[in-house]
């Protein structure tokens, strides 16, 4: 008995979001080469990667637009080599953000941080207003630390 599969375009999938087209080359750079390669380091995402292969290659296409191939190669693979234990896949937002490390790195530049005392009184402000509940503050501490670090910024300091 033989199987079929059925390729997909990629570039067809992810320019099908009108609102943040990807570049062809992008497209086949994600889905010839970074979710095969992330595959292949981390067998036990292969699975969730392959189910939804369209809905993938958009997030990372999105998260890391602007980034070269060979950036986001080099970051794939030093993780890989770093965290030899590690299960799954980076998530778009991590790997968006070690590659704004890495590219901090080369340029001499550091990352722009952002205190996690800060974040507490932000979530400690909305807590007065009535906006959460006093008992989600360190919930939303914890929400708005990962809306940093997605968009770029290194969260410092201890929690409460």
């Amino acid at each position: 008995m033989t199987q079929s599969f059925e390729v997909i375009p990629m570039s067809t999938a992810i320019q099908a979001r009108n609102d943040h087209p990807v570049s062809d080359a992008a497209a086949l750079f994600i889905s010839n080469e970074l979710l095969p390669m992330m595959t292949g380091f981390w067998p036990k995402s292969a699975n969730q990667i392959n189910s939804n292969l369209t809905g993938n290659g958009i997030a990372y296409g999105l998260m890391l637009k602007g980034f070269s191939a060979r950036q986001i190669r080099e970051v794939v693979i030093a993780l890989a080599e770093r965290e030899p234990s590690r299960d799954f896949a980076p998530e778009p937002q991590l790997l968006k953000r070690l590659c704004m490390q890495a590219l901090n790195k080369q340029e001499g530049t550091s990352m722009p941080e952002i205190s996690i005392r800060a974040l507490e009184l932000q979530a400690q402000v909305k807590a007065l207003r009535g906006e959460i509940a006093d008992s989600d503050v360190a919930d939303h501490v914890r929400l708005l630390a990962g809306k940093a670090e997605s968009q770029g910024y290194q969260v410092t300091g201890r929690a409460f």
